[in-house]
């Protein structure tokens, strides 16, 4: 394996290995955060996988920003808002 310790620190493939108890918390920590902003799932993964290893990390950070509540209002709130640009377009073409 390429598990390595570099100053106390549990590494795997040079990156900083995440706990099962620490990844939920870290995952939410990063997406919630305010230079984060409620990025969509790709950006944190990109973001996250820069830094940290856990197996599953896409999955898991796809699961936990699917259940984001503020995610699926703002989700919710811009489809609802692209429809209504959809039908005006349409009424000013016909």
């Amino acid at each position: 394996m390429n598990f390595k310790i570099i100053n106390e620190i549990l590494t795997f493939q040079d990156l900083i290995y995440v706990s099962t108890r620490c990844k939920q918390k870290m995952i939410n920590n990063h997406h919630k955060s305010i230079i984060h902003e409620h990025q969509d799932s790709n950006k944190i993964i990109e973001k996250i996988s820069r830094i940290y290893y856990f197996s599953k990390i896409r999955k898991q950070i796809k699961d936990i920003i699917r259940k984001c509540n503020v995610c699926i209002y703002i989700k919710y709130n811009q489809h609802e808002f692209y429809k209504l640009l959809k039908s005006f377009s349409t009424l000013n073409h016909a």
